[in-house]
């Protein structure tokens, strides 16, 4: 019996020794993925700072060089950094309550367009307004005239026309009127 007890002590500590063997290779594991994901972050911060200095450069030289500018962009798969900041912006809502009308779908048609289509307008964007409180924000639309049309269910559609300047922010309200 005491044999039997004895092996059964030893297979019980080799046992804790594989566990604590075990753990030890995970947290080593463990340690070498936080390492190496550290290093990785770095690098990516080194790159990026790299790249916003080379886009940068190249975005002043846009001008007097404007080929090299585009295939640059076009390599970096980019486009030149422009419209990066919100040009338009807006809130949707009942005229009577004030509610916000999230849920709204709101076409914009660009009217000066010099590729205007036989109609007279050029299809920019269709929105569909997702902010609870009803507010929208585009910053990808070119300077120009445009003509914003906004439709909910159940009220009457509500059309304006609205300029977007270069580096200026337009803010418009589009306030709708339930149809009786």
């Amino acid at each position: 019996m005491n044999n039997a007890r004895a092996a059964s002590a030893r297979e019980q500590r080799a046992l804790l020794q594989n566990f604590v063997n075990e753990k030890q290779i995970f947290v080593d594991t463990r340690r070498e993925h936080y390492e190496v994901t550290a290093q990785l972050a770095k690098q990516i911060k080194t790159t990026n700072f790299d790249l916003k200095s080379i886009d940068s450069i190249v975005d002043s030289l846009s001008v007097s060089q404007p080929v090299l500018a585009g295939d640059y962009w076009k390599a970096r798969d980019l486009r030149k950094p422009t419209g990066s900041k919100i040009v338009f912006k807006g809130k949707v809502y009942d005229l009577v309550t004030n509610q916000p009308l999230p849920g709204a779908v709101m076409s914009i048609v660009r009217t000066d367009s010099m590729k205007a289509t036989s109609s007279g307008a050029d299809l920019v964007k269709n929105v569909k307004i997702r902010a609870a409180g009803g507010g929208f924000q585009l910053k990808s639309l070119p300077a120009g005239n445009y003509l914003v049309t906004v439709t909910y269910y159940g009220y009457a559609d509500q059309q304006i026309t609205a300029s977007v300047n270069e580096g200026v922010l337009t803010t418009v309200e589009l306030p709708l009127s339930k149809i009786a």
